[in-house]
């Protein structure tokens, strides 16, 4: 099993998503359930975002310079020898960050049958959440790595979201550090948009 790592947010950045959350509320006449739905999908929104941002190579897998190549102490005919330039970056679902020597970057193991792996866990999570922003998932696979508990009767309601792809942390650094401050960014965001509309379609 992956490990999994408990993210503590920011209280501040709490309280800001669950004042927007309760905006919501008295503004357009939502339930408490619906109006939490909106805030933790906006919450993984925010770190879908971040899966989309990594820029991959041509040929997917990142390479770096195999630094048993690059010393200078080392004749060309040695370099040929005992090192190959590059190194491929492996991430796995399963197991520790590995790298391979390969000799030129248009090596086939470079390519990586799911990429998109750990932006289709986001899509999954919020097929469960609901709140309005929903997409395809490209995986169907990294629907394991993902769960959502979610408590929505009665007066102590509450979402629980886990993600369990074991990479994530190290190809996306940071991706929980601003996600609860950025979802209630864009559920603000969202009522100005819907204000505006309203007030538009009112005197059109």
């Amino acid at each position: 099993m992956s490990e999994v790592v408990t993210i503590t947010p920011d209280p501040q950045d709490v309280a800001s998503l669950d004042l927007a959350m309760r905006n919501f509320e008295q503004m357009f006449g939502a339930s408490r359930p619906y109006a939490l739905r909106k805030a933790a999908a906006k919450v993984v929104v925010s770190m879908r975002k971040i899966t989309r941002k990594h820029k991959a190579p041509k040929q997917a897998r990142d390479v770096v310079q195999n630094p048993d190549w690059a010393q200078e102490v080392l004749t060309v005919a040695k370099k040929k020898a005992k090192a190959m330039p590059w190194l491929v970056v492996i991430r796995r679902q399963r197991g520790a960050v590995s790298l391979i020597p390969i000799q030129t970057k248009r090596d086939p193991k470079r390519s990586v049958a799911n990429m998109g792996y750990a932006t289709s866990s986001m899509n999954h999570m919020l097929a469960r959440i609901g709140g309005g922003e929903k997409q395809k998932p490209k995986h169907f696979g990294a629907r394991k790595y993902q769960f959502v508990a979610r408590k929505l009767l009665g007066d102590d309601i509450s979402i629980r979201l886990t993600n369990r792809v074991p990479y994530i942390f190290d190809a996306y650094p940071g991706i929980d550090r601003d996600a609860v401050a950025n979802g209630a960014r864009a559920l603000n965001k969202e009522m100005e948009q819907r204000v505006d509309r309203a007030f538009k379609k009112a005197f059109v």
